[in-house]
């Protein structure tokens, strides 16, 4: 019987990455390994392209369980001899396929514990199960790391646009008090009234720039904001998975 994991994903505002939906799809299949051989496997569909899945691959299987994936074909990655205990007390080869799709990627996962042995439903009925819930704990450490990533250039965002606007502030104030400064002059009769008239006038203007930017950047940061609220929900979805 297919088993299979279904979770839709609210998409994030302002975050080019996100569609208006996510849907993240894993399920017991079949996929090809590197000598051509068809052999079960959990497939997860994934929304990101194949690089950041192969890089969140070989980051779940370091961080998880010390273990170093190498390429073994174009595309596929392999931890060899891993002994993975909530698989199996067999050491195996646990390997990752990955195939293109549009924008996403299709990562297959598939145990190996001997040469031209692999996890099936009539041998390795409970070790296959056991794979899949492996399979799930990646998906986890893939959306988290996607996140992850989201979240600090969301952060990177929103700090250079307060940023900004601190920066305008401070000119704006300044420009300010160089305008009372000016006024006083002119009403006291200074002899450069009409050059500071129109220091005056330029300094409004700029002034009057300065504010629409901050205008423009404090909406903008607003957008962030709830970007950033909406990839924490994101990551709280996953937790759940």
């Amino acid at each position: 019987m297919k088993a299979r994991f279904l979770l839709i994903l609210a998409g994030c505002v302002g975050l080019a990455p996100f569609a208006s939906a996510q849907t993240l799809d894993l399920r017991e299949g079949r996929t090809k390994i590197e000598d051509d051989q068809e052999v079960n496997a959990w497939i997860a569909i994934l929304d990101q392209d194949e690089a950041f899945a192969r890089d969140s691959f070989e980051g779940f299987v370091k961080q998880t369980y010390s273990l170093r994936a190498e390429r073994r074909a174009r595309n596929v990655l392999v931890a060899q001899k891993a002994k993975i205990e909530e698989i199996s007390p067999l050491r195996g080869d646990l390997r990752a396929v990955f195939t293109s799709q549009g924008a996403g990627t299709a990562v297959a996962l598939a145990f190996s514990p001997g040469y031209d042995i692999h996890l099936n439903k009539t041998d390795y009925p409970g070790e296959l199960a056991r794979l899949g819930m492996m399979a799930k704990n990646y998906v986890k450490y893939h959306y988290n790391a996607y996140y992850k990533r989201l979240q600090t250039d969301t952060d990177r965002k929103i700090k250079t646009r307060q940023d900004d606007i601190n920066r305008n502030l401070s000119r704006v104030n300044r420009l300010k008090d160089d305008i009372a400064q000016n006024e006083a002059k002119i009403s006291a009769g200074d002899k450069q009234a009409s050059r500071l008239t129109d220091r005056n006038q330029k300094a409004k203007e700029s002034i009057a720039a300065m504010e629409t930017e901050m205008t423009n950047w404090e909406a903008e940061v607003v957008k962030l904001q709830e970007s950033a609220s909406q990839v924490q929900a994101s990551v709280n979805k996953v937790s759940n998975f």
